[in-house]
């Protein structure tokens, strides 16, 4: 039952439509793979390994709370922030020239990419790119996802925590400070990736993943 659930998932995930056309979402391999892996390891272990019908419970029960915005959202960090550019300039020209984003109106090189009504950013910077997205809904307070199962799924995916979490303040309109917590992480391609999520500012801030490209 868990693997046939986890398979409709993962199919259902790897092909999303965006205006007619279609996103592949490298990162959702491989974590389809690992997460697949691990429900079918519960069933398949040797007599001197078997776990309990509880613990595999538990296990399965942990993997299926993982929200699915989680592997959108790291899908298109890897997608359109983590490929091979040699500058600045390339990666704002891909990112013009891809016809599933859309220029964010007021924001200089933020491109907007709508999934599920919920809108995904993708920013072109001087030194790296930055994806992000509002980690609740603004208007029902409906929290998507919480910063440590943001951080599972980035190690289920390869990403190597650097650092514990560290809060630091924000400072954002008409002057209202907010504390966000701060996370450093290597990638699995050896890029540094911060990783910042609003401790008491949701609906307020967004999540926001940046990879360090560039000096």
């Amino acid at each position: 039952f868990i693997v046939g659930y986890l398979t409709s998932v993962i199919v259902g995930l790897l092909i999303i439509k965006f205006n007619g056309g279609r996103m592949k979402v490298l990162m959702l391999l491989t974590l389809a793979t690992v997460l697949a892996t691990a429900s079918v390891t519960s069933h398949s272990q040797t007599a001197s390994e078997e776990v309990t019908p509880q613990e595999a419970f538990s296990q399965s029960e942990e993997q299926a709370q993982i929200p699915k915005m989680l592997y959108l959202l790291i899908g298109i960090h890897e997608e359109y922030c983590e490929k091979d550019y040699s500058s600045p300039k390339e990666l704002k020209d891909a990112l013009e020239q891809d016809a599933r984003l859309k220029p964010l109106t007021g924001y200089k090189d933020v491109f907007e990419l709508m999934v599920d009504e919920i809108s995904f950013a993708v920013s072109a910077e001087k030194d790296g790119c930055t994806t992000d997205v509002m980690p609740n809904d603004p208007k029902t307070g409906e929290v998507f996802f919480t910063l440590a199962q943001l951080t599972q799924v980035l190690q289920l995916a390869g990403y190597i925590e650097n650092g514990g979490v560290g809060p630091h303040q924000k400072t954002i309109t008409h002057g209202n400070a907010l504390t966000v917590l701060g996370i450093d992480f290597i990638t699995p391609t050896g890029d540094l990736m911060k990783v910042d999520y609003p401790e008491n500012g949701l609906g307020r801030y967004y999540t926001t993943l940046f990879t360090k490209k560039w000096p």
